[in-house]
C-alpha cells in the first residue's frame, strides 16, 4: 500500500515571493501531483494567501507548540520553528512527511524521492519506518570545510551553547551538521516526540541548582536544528544521511551553472545536477 506523503513548507508575508517560488518548483516537478502540498501561513497577506491557493491542498495557520511568555513579541516567523517538530499534529492524516524550507526549491524530483524513500515509503518496510531522512552540511566544495571552517564552527558551537549549554556545544559542534532545511520523517516514527522535548527545553531554559549555572530560555533561531542534532547525536534515534544535492546549501558553496542543460550543479567534478537548492542567508537570488 502506498503511503500518503505530503511536502510541508510556510512563510510570512516577507518571504512569499520564496515560498511562491518553492511551491511552483513542487508542481512543476511533480504535475501529476505524486504527493499532497500544504503550505504554512506564519504571517502571510490575504492576497499572498490567494496567490498560493491554486499551488496548495490546503494552507495552515499554526499557532504556537510551547507556552512562551513572550510568544506575542516574537517574530510570526518563529512559528515556522516551533511547528517543524510538530507537523504531524499541524498538517494531519499523512503517513510521510516532507518539510522543504521557503527558501529552497526543487530542480530534479529524484532528490524529493530519496527523502520519501529513505525515511520509509512503504509502510510495510519494517527497518527504515522509524528513520529521518536528513542531510549533513557537508561537502568537499562548502567553505565550513575548507577557508571558513572556523567560522562556521564558531556559529555551530554558539548555537549549541545558546540552546542546550556549554557541555553539549563542546560534545556536539564539530560533528556533521544536519540541517532540518528540507527532510522526511514517518508521522509514527519516535523522533517527532523526542525533537519537540528536546526544542522545549531550549525554549524554556534551566533554573539555578546546586553546581549548575543557570540557563536562559533560548531565543537562537537554530536552537530547533541543534535540537535534532540533539535527538540524534546524543539520543540515537536512527537517521540516513543523504547526499549533498538532496539539500544544497548554497551559502556554503555557490551552485555552478551548466551552460548545456540549464541545470544548477555541484561545483565539482563530476557536475552532479542539484536535486533541492536551498539558497540559505546570503546566497538568496531575487525570486
Amino acid at each position: 500500500m502506498t503511503a500518503r506523503r505530503v511536502i510541508v513548507s510556510g512563510a510570512d508575508s516577507g518571504y512569499f515571493r520564496y515560498l511562491k517560488r518553492a511551491a511552483e518548483s513542487v508542481r512543476a516537478r511533480d504535475p501529476a501531483r505524486s504527493c499532497a502540498l500544504v503550505l504554512l501561513d506564519l504571517g502571510l497577506e490575504p492576497m499572498q494567501c490567494d496567490a498560493l491557493a491554486p499551488l496548495a491542498d490546503a494552507i495552515v495557520e499554526p499557532g504556537w507548540d510551547y507556552d512562551l511568555p513572550d510568544c506575542t513579541t516574537l517574530p510570526s516567523h518563529w512559528r515556522a520553528y516551533t511547528a517543524r517538530p510538530h507537523l504531524p499534529n499541524h498538517v494531519p492524516g499523512y503517513d510521510l512527511y516532507m518539510w522543504l524550507d521557503a527558501d529552497a526549491w526543487v530542480q530534479q524530483w529524484d532528490a524529493v524521492e530519496q527523502f520519501f524513500a529513505a525515511a520509509g515509503d512503504e509502510a510495510g518496510r519494517a527497518g527504515d519506518t522509524h528513520k529521518i531522512a536528513i542531510v549533513p552540511e557537508v561537502h568537499p566544495a562548502y567553505r565550513n570545510q575548507n577557508e571558513a571552517r572556523d567560522e562556521f564552527e564558531g556559529v555551530i558551537r554558539a548555537a549549541f551553547e545558546d540552546s542546550f549549554g556549554e557541555e553539549t556545544a563542546d560534545r556536539l559542534y564539530r560533528k556533521p551538521h544536519l540541517n532540518t532545511g528540507a527532510f522526511a520523517l514517518r508521522a509514527d516514527a519516535p523522533h517527532w516526540q523526542a525533537w519537540s522535548d528536546a526544542l522545549g527545553r531550549a525554549l524554556k531554559g534551566h533554573p539555578s541548582r546546586a553546581g549548575v549555572r543557570e540557563r536562559p530560555p533560548s531565543r537562537e533561531r537554530l536552537a530547533e536544528q541543534c535540537a535534532m542534532n540533539v535527538v540524534v547525536y546524543d539520543e540515537g534515534l536512527p537517521a540516513v544521511s543523504l547526499d549533498p544535492r538532496c539539500n544544497w546549501i548554497c551559502h556554503h558553496a555557490a551552485p555552478r551553472h551548466d551552460p548545456e542543460t540549464g541545470l544548477l550543479t555541484e561545483p565539482t567534478p563530476p557536475f552532479a545536477p542539484l536535486g533541492i537548492v536551498h539558497e540559505t542567508m546570503w546566497s538568496k537570488s531575487a525570486a
